[in-house]
């Protein structure tokens, strides 16, 4: 495993195998405030490498954590990013008290 952390937060790419990969960003909230629109395209590119991979009978999962309830994004590729269950609870709570 590796991991770069500086300002922006951090970064952690664990690749075990061959044909899977992980990456996992934590605190992606620090870096998206720093510069939304680069990591609106780090997400897209992301995006397009798991889909090829899948293709090719490789697998890549994602991670992103994030601090902040009211961080939002665009769709990614033809899909939302969607929160899970606990959440999207939270979100919808911190939008509307």
């Amino acid at each position: 495993m590796t991991s770069n952390t500086d300002h922006y937060g951090s970064f952690e790419q664990v690749t075990p195998y061959h044909d899977r990969g992980l990456l996992v960003f934590l605190r992606f909230d620090a870096f998206v405030k720093r510069n939304s629109p680069f990591a609106q395209t780090i997400l897209n590119i992301i995006q397009s490498i798991a889909c090829h991979f899948l293709l090719t009978v490789h697998k890549l999962v994602t991670l992103v954590q994030s601090d902040d309830a009211q961080l939002a994004f665009e769709p990614v590729g033809a899909c939302p990013i969607i929160l899970n269950l606990v959440e999207r609870m939270n979100h919808l709570r911190q939008r509307y008290p």
